[in-house]
């Protein structure tokens, strides 16, 4: 990779992370969720109190886009009723499966979009966010004031695979609201969870960016030291004090990874509700796509494509975004613990004096930065610690939705009543 392109990656790479960083604050703020604001002169969010004239706007905002979803709601339960207690004889076993699944989702729904906004507005998790962010920060000045930004870069990939997950995540928002010339409006999931849930997600996809560039800024600074060293180089003291400061960064690492980790626990069971979701919304689209037969395939095609891809695919794309991630971090401990261990191996033979003390404190780091590692290994968990969201967890989502689908697909074509213009 040339200089020139190398730099305009990073470069590329810094901007988002700040213009995505500006983005989530600013909804915060429009959203009124924490009541903090940055104070550029301390480089820290505070907590702060907001007028109480923009709360009422932003209270007003939340509650419009909860009855922009009541008329859908009231359709839902007034068929449901009709199901349980009226003249049911009408309806098909596919209706039936297809209205009470709606029902089921919006109880979720409302359950985890109570959840959210209780936990947007908890001062307790306010004050924990708020000590989050100022650490994360701290730690950023430190690596990068310590070690540069020349190598302060992941890879295009994550940044992509994030890109697309906020464009589909606005076409869901979006597509839910297109007018529909068979009933008023036609939301399948409350907005104001996706919204919310959305500024979690991206803040901890976003803090996951930094990290992977904090591991990756330690590790070309090892690699820089052992070249130095192989070449029978003279390291000077900034360097052996750099090589301290490796561990003690990556304790400070390690301990905000847990925190930031116990933070995201406590929202990312909403992922999984999407999830649900999705693996009923997705299978009912591709039935339909299939089953209207009366309507040309390119028009169907056209359908699927302006209502329902991103409902069918951002969670999923999500789920796999994380596992990337997690795989990323494993991998940079990994060289990360290979680096140190070369690290030791150099300097056991050194008969100075110096280098000897040297020698015995990295094999003292390097122990504790082991059992550090397993202690608690920096990895995504997803709904507890137990349940680590790497490319095997990935794997399994991807077959259960495949179970599940087929499952619900022959079903689906076992009834040959639909109400397919009605879920298109």
């Amino acid at each position: 990779m040339s200089a020139t392109r190398y730099n305009f990656q990073r470069k590329a790479y810094r901007w988002f992370i700040h213009g995505t960083s500006l983005c989530v604050y600013f909804s915060c703020c429009f959203l009124d969720l924490g009541s903090f604001r940055y104070v550029q002169k301390d480089e820290r969010l505070r907590k702060h109190s907001t007028f109480w004239q923009w709360i009422a706007i932003a209270m007003c905002i939340k509650l419009g886009l909860l009855w922009l979803e009541f008329p859908f709601v009231l359709i839902c339960f007034g068929w449901l009723y009709l199901l349980l207690i009226g003249d049911s004889s009408e309806f098909t076993e596919n209706n039936t499966y297809y209205w009470v699944h709606l029902v089921a989702i919006i109880v979720i729904s409302s359950i985890s979009t109570l959840q959210l906004l209780w936990l947007s507005h908890s001062s307790a998790y306010s004050a924990l966010v708020v000590s989050i962010v100022n650490r994360v920060l701290h730690i950023n000045r430190i690596v990068r004031r310590n070690f540069g930004d020349e190598h302060f870069y992941s890879d295009d990939s994550l940044v992509l695979l994030f890109l697309l997950k906020m464009v589909l995540t606005l076409h869901h928002i979006l597509a839910q609201y297109r007018p529909h010339e068979k009933n008023m409006i036609g939301v399948r999931y409350h907005t104001v969870n996706v919204i919310l849930f959305e500024i979690f997600y991206c803040s901890y996809m976003l803090y996951q960016l930094l990290f992977l560039g904090w591991q990756r800024t330690l590790l070309a600074f090892l690699e820089s030291y052992i070249a130095l060293v192989k070449d029978r180089g003279s390291p000077t003291p900034d360097y052996y004090r750099k090589v301290i400061d490796v561990f003690d960064i990556y304790t400070q690492m390690a301990g905000i990874h847990f925190r930031v980790s116990s933070a995201w626990l406590r929202v990312s069971s909403m992922l999984f509700v999407s999830l649900y979701y999705t693996a009923h919304e997705a299978t009912f689209t591709f039935y339909c796509l299939f089953a209207m037969s009366e309507i040309p395939l390119f028009t169907r095609a056209y359908l699927v494509i302006l209502n329902k891809v991103g409902t069918c695919l951002h969670p999923l794309v999500a789920v796999l975004l994380m596992g990337m991630a997690s795989d990323r971090l494993k991998h940079f401990e990994a060289q990360l613990c290979e680096k140190i261990f070369l690290i030791e191996l150099l300097h056991s033979e050194d008969d100075h004096l110096i280098l000897q003390q040297f020698a015995r404190l990295i094999s003292c780091k390097y122990r504790s930065f082991l059992l550090q590692q397993h202690s608690f290994p920096i990895r995504n968990f997803i709904w507890n610690r137990g349940s680590i969201c790497d490319r095997d967890l990935v794997f399994d989502f991807f077959v259960y939705l495949i179970i599940n689908a087929t499952t619900y697909l022959q079903f689906l074509i076992g009834d040959n009543t639909s109400i397919c213009e009605e879920a298109l």
